[in-house]
């Protein structure tokens, strides 16, 4: 959390027969993620849900990029949506998002249907050198192997 403290614009306060101006603080988020310049192409495919739902992904992710796809996590999303953005998506919406992620390898999802990660070609949440060592480790782990479910090789350019 970063803390800005400032003078708030033409306000001012009198404490004892002196007139200062009156200091605020404001509490900003200091999480963050990059977001790299090579995906708009695959954002624009998508629909509404699927944007918003890679955004909060984005978000949640650990800093290894890995996210559960559990109802849970599709729970907080849809009340996320609900509250904040006043959309009310059903579970059914957020599922079909889910898998468009996936089609689009903005998500890269293993033979189990609740791991992922967000491709971090697009997104990462870590430092430069963090990036790299996931990116290696993901190819290195699957390089070998033949008969799998998952969009790794597709999501990471080695098809």
């Amino acid at each position: 959390m970063v803390k800005i403290i400032y003078v708030k614009y033409r306000i001012f306060e009198t404490l004892g027969g002196l007139t200062l101006p009156k200091y605020v603080t404001k509490k900003y988020t200091s999480e963050c993620y990059k977001v790299y310049y090579n995906m708009q192409y695959k954002i624009a495919k998508l629909d509404k849900c699927a944007i918003l739902l890679f955004l909060f992904l984005s978000e949640k992710m650990d800093n290894s990029n890995n996210i559960v796809h559990v109802k849970s996590i599709r729970t907080e999303f849809i009340n996320h949506s609900k509250k904040n953005l006043g959309i009310d998506y059903k579970d059914d919406t957020v599922k079909k998002a889910f898998s468009q992620l996936v089609k689009n390898d903005l998500l890269i999802q293993y033979d189990t249907k609740i791991d992922y990660t967000v491709n971090p070609i697009h997104v990462f949440k870590d430092s430069e050198e963090k990036r790299k060592s996931i990116l290696q480790s993901l190819i290195k782990t699957f390089n070998g192997i033949t008969k799998t479910k998952s969009n790794y090789k597709k999501a990471l350019g080695l098809k």
